[in-house]
């Protein structure tokens, strides 16, 4: 049977039942079976994605890509940057003021964990501030395990996403 004439409810099931096996690897193959399966696939594949320092420069490598096909996919991005020394901090600015981030305009939902506000300087906070603004889907936002200053730079994090509806925070330091 042609792929075309196959009912999309029929494709999607199939996916959805392997994406709920944790069968990563036949998601994306599914994704190369047909362009029409690509959106699905690459939903089910990236619509949550958690990041480590470590994995700053690889996933910015992928999003600047040409062809990258995930990056409208992306809803929920966690973003760690364990261990919060001035290295992780660094990775962070980076990775956030780069124009690749910007590929990620989808996003909803935002998780920033172990990142110390300290090391940055206000010029940079603003960067940073600038480079989140650009999710203008952004709606959730959980700061978790975060230092800063003072509450006036947690406010002003805050305000970058002007349609936030869910602010969490957990564990905040100030210094």
């Amino acid at each position: 049977m042609p792929l075309r004439i196959i009912p999309t409810e029929i494709f999607e099931r199939i996916m959805d039942d392997l994406s709920a096996d944790l069968d990563r690897r036949s998601v994306g193959l599914c994704g190369l079976v047909s362009f029409e399966w690509t959106p699905r696939s690459r939903y089910l594949l990236f619509s949550t994605v958690t990041l480590t320092r470590s994995d700053f420069p690889a996933f910015l490598a992928l999003l600047g890509s040409r062809t990258c096909t995930f990056a409208s996919a992306v809803c929920t991005l966690h973003v760690d940057a364990q261990p919060d020394d001035g290295a992780s901090a660094e990775a962070v600015r980076s990775f956030v003021t780069s124009w690749e981030f910007g590929r990620l305009a989808r996003v909803q939902s935002l998780r920033l964990a172990n990142i110390d506000w300290t090391h940055f300087s206000l010029l940079d906070q603003a960067g940073i501030e600038s480079g989140f603004a650009r999710l203008i889907r952004l709606t959730k936002i959980e700061l978790l395990s975060l230092s800063f200053h003072d509450l006036k730079g947690t406010l002003r994090l805050a305000s970058a996403f002007p349609r936030l509806t869910h602010l969490r925070l957990a564990d905040l330091r100030f210094f």
